[in-house]
């Protein structure tokens, strides 16, 4: 058997101890398992989204937020409501995206362009949050305190993207700078470029373009120290990291790494898909990219507008399995990925599915009309949020190329795909020099035998399989052949 192996597209397909193509599936302990299809949720937010962010109230209630260049919404009955301030909409400027945090029973956001918003969990209206904090593109919450990064103090110092400023202990709506509410802010030093990215929880950790540092709260009088503890890694756009307790997976100008407890960088990426992804990535559109750590799979998907994108638009998303350590891609358009949760209906709300009972498929003692699931959403190219619960994806997995007779060439007759379950095609590549470029078969089916019947002659050998329908696991395939002499 020839396994379908882990994805690296960075070492040249002849031995690659991977695969060269693992495309709309998902990695697994042997092999791969489908990506399931988006399936739409919501209706249309009125613009791209910007943004959006889960929350649960103290008695397990779930909010879901999003924003547009111009509007803040809540999610009910599978539909956006408008929950912009009421004085007047917002004017989130071009690649600016908006971030959320979780405050008590409330949701701060901020977009740069205007006043931070505040809402109560399932409030009329955002507002303006207390206490005249500055505008800021960040915003993190870390021992009690609110933490923006990449500030702009309007009617004071102005644009200090280098600058980080933290709200008073326990006080959100306390910004000056005081030793007893131990409000204060902090200008990184060294050449690390804007604030990208903060995290937080119990320390915090702050990125900027080409370095790292931990925050850690020591109290009065120096509040937060500051520990610079990864020069020359930094994050290559503000979307391209996701955190899962002590660890945030993100994307550095060098590839694909993990920052543990805020100090420990370890790549991920390197002789695997960080060349793929950085020579793919459109710079122009960084501000477009996200991640999102799905834990209950143990997966961290990032998306990013890679070649033949449009306007910009995300078409690609890597995943990585940080228990199984294996990588694997998907094609579609995604404006923005989030980690949310059905909001539930009510009686009423169930108009929006249908009118019609018997067209219902989901049983009504099933949680999607209660809500409460936590899992991996997205917004589509018509500005709908989706969650991954259909069919599987149409899927293609190659081996890599290898030499089936020792310095010879084989007389290929037959492969024999190892898929679980749905439909596939087989298709062969060939070549027999390694300066010549790769000749595939066309696709054939295969037989009541499982056998798919194909007959080539050739020195080194690749195999394609195309998936479809309902199928579980693919784990390889098993060629059929003899050897063919030396030329």
């Amino acid at each position: 058997m020839i396994p379908f192996a882990e994805w690296m597209p960075d070492i040249p397909a002849f031995n690659n101890p991977g695969a060269t193509v693992a495309k709309n599936v998902l990695p697994a302990a042997i092999g791969y398992s489908p990506f399931p299809t988006a399936q739409v949720y919501s209706d249309a937010l009125t613009a791209y989204c910007r943004g959006a962010f889960l929350a649960k109230d103290k008695a397990g209630a779930v909010y879901v937020y999003a924003g547009d260049a111009t509007k803040l919404k809540i999610l009910a009955d599978a539909v956006w409501t408008d929950r912009t301030r009421a004085a007047d909409p917002y004017v989130t400027a071009a690649g600016v995206n908006w971030g959320f945090v979780k405050w008590d029973e409330t949701v701060i956001a901020t977009n740069f362009s205007d006043e931070i918003q505040v809402i109560t969990l399932g409030g009329a209206n955002f507002a303006n949050l207390a206490g005249s904090p500055p505008q800021a593109k960040h915003i993190a919450v870390a021992r009690n305190f609110v933490i923006l990064g990449n500030i702009n103090d309007v009617g004071g110092d102005g644009l200090v993207p280098n600058r980080v400023h933290w709200s008073g202990l326990n006080n959100p709506e306390t910004w000056t700078s005081s030793a007893t509410t131990q409000a204060d802010y902090e200008d990184l030093k060294g050449g690390g470029g804007n604030v990208q990215r903060v995290f937080g929880g119990e320390y915090a950790v702050v990125f900027q373009e080409t370095t790292i540092w931990r925050m850690s709260y020591v109290g009065t009088p120096a509040i937060w120290q500051f520990d610079e503890t990864a020069p020359g890694t930094g994050l290559l756009a503000p979307g391209l990291a996701a955190q899962e307790g002590d660890s945030i997976y993100f994307l550095s100008p060098r590839g694909f790494s993990v920052i543990k407890d805020g100090s420990s960088v370890s790549s991920i990426g390197n002789s695997k898909v960080d060349r793929f992804v950085l020579d793919d990535i459109d710079t122009a559109d960084l501000s477009k990219c996200s991640a999102v750590v799905d834990s209950k799979t143990h997966r961290v998907y990032f998306t990013y507008p890679g070649s033949g994108a449009i306007d910009g638009l995300p078409n690609r998303m890597v995943v990585y399995d940080y228990t199984i350590q294996k990588w694997s891609y998907s094609e579609q358009d995604i404006q923005q990925l989030f980690i949310a949760a059905t909001t539930g209906y009510t009686l009423d709300g169930l108009d929006s599915i249908s009118t019609n009972i018997d067209s219902f498929t989901v049983s009504f003692d099933s949680s999607e009309w209660t809500g409460g699931r936590g899992q991996i959403a997205a917004f589509n190219s018509s500005n709908q949020m989706v969650f991954y619960t259909g069919t599987p994806m149409t899927a293609t997995v190659e081996t890599s190329e290898v030499q089936l007779t020792p310095q010879k060439r084989t007389l290929l007759t037959a492969v024999r795909p190892l898929v679980d379950g749905g439909s596939q095609t087989v298709q062969s590549g060939t070549r027999d020099l390694q300066t010549s470029s790769t000749t595939w078969t066309t696709a054939r089916t295969p037989t009541t035998s499982g056998r798919a019947n194909i007959r080539d002659n050739a020195r080194y050998h690749r195999f394609r399989v195309n998936l479809s329908g309902e199928w579980t696991n693919a784990q390889g395939v098993e060629p059929e052949g003899a050897a063919a002499g030396w030329r």
